[in-house]
């Protein structure tokens, strides 16, 4: 089975000045895994998260315990990585 061409190196311009762009090797990425994108999710996903219920929540957001929803027009929304650290923090204590 015949080889593939290799795929050219991604051009990275250098000068701002017409004809004087050079090639070059992309810089390399961090190894590190990337962070998930910040989103909103609903309160039927942050029960299943945590494994709690509507009424329990509430209450630990009442008391301070638990992030508060943000409002989004008549929508109460939470940040699913405020959600993750919450987590997070709990099983560390």
């Amino acid at each position: 089975m015949p080889a593939k061409p290799n795929s050219p190196t991604p051009r990275v311009v250098t000068s701002g000045l017409p004809g004087n762009d050079q090639w070059q090797s992309p810089k390399p990425q961090s190894l590190s895994a990337p962070s998930a994108p910040e989103r909103f999710i609903r309160l039927d996903e942050v029960r299943h998260l945590v494994g709690l219920g509507k009424t329990i929540i509430y209450e630990m957001i009442a008391a301070g315990h638990f992030p508060a929803p943000y409002k989004v027009s008549s929508a109460a929304l939470w940040s699913q990585q405020e959600i993750s650290t919450w987590i997070e923090d709990i099983k560390r204590s």
